[in-house]
């Protein structure tokens, strides 16, 4: 509430900064459930597409790095949180393998991989990847995994692999996107260290649904 003071046979209005903060909060959180169009507007009357709020969610820490966290899961409202099993691709569009790809409600990711046996002459065995995810933008994301290569033929000592994810989810349920694979060694900081990606894969596929047999 506005404080009211003497200025001569006038009572003069000063603002109370505590209350325009909770106007600006409360604003900011009814403009958050509207969705992108609220927001838009709220900003400046012209309604945000879903790709100008990626752009905005994300930035780069340096030249390389992963991309800046984005919003919580929560905030993606079109239920971004689910499991789906996808198919990978290499950049060149062969295929890699299948997966499944599962973020949970509270940010925590899991990746299981169909080719984590190995693969002769390629690469040797690996663990599956656990990570975390955030909303990126109108039902985007972005997500970390890390994952162990284990010791073998390949590379006897075994090493590190960071995975990062930005896809999308649509209201059925359809999933896709890219992911940036890099490797590091044991010793290495693959949250951190800046390595250039071994290869960019795609993928795509859907939401995993509790549905009976027919």
């Amino acid at each position: 509430m506005a404080n009211l003071v003497p200025s001569g046979s006038h009572l003069k209005e000063v603002n109370n900064p505590m209350k325009n903060l909770s106007l600006i909060a409360a604003g900011a959180v009814i403009a958050a459930l509207a969705g992108p169009t609220a927001l838009g507007q709220a900003a400046g009357g012209v309604p945000m597409r879903p790709a100008q709020w990626t752009d905005e969610a994300q930035g780069t820490d340096q030249e390389g790095a992963r991309p800046l966290a984005g919003l919580p899961p929560w905030f993606c409202p079109v239920g971004v949180a689910g499991s789906y099993l996808v198919s990978f691709n290499f950049s060149d569009g062969a295929f890699s393998s299948r997966g499944v790809l599962s973020l949970f409600k509270d940010g925590n990711l899991v990746v299981n991989d169909s080719s984590q046996g190995g693969l002769k002459n390629a690469w040797d065995s690996l663990t599956s990847g656990q990570g975390a995810w955030r909303c990126a933008g109108w039902g985007t994301f972005h997500a970390v995994s890390i994952n162990f290569n284990i010791p073998g033929q390949i590379d006897p000592d075994g090493g590190l692999a960071r995975l990062d994810y930005e896809g999308h989810v649509d209201r059925n349920g359809r999933i896709d996107g890219t992911v940036e694979l890099r490797l590091f060694e044991l010793h290495q900081d693959p949250l951190n260290d800046v390595v250039t990606p071994a290869d960019v894969f795609t993928f795509d596929g859907q939401r995993i649904e509790a549905i009976s047999p027919r």
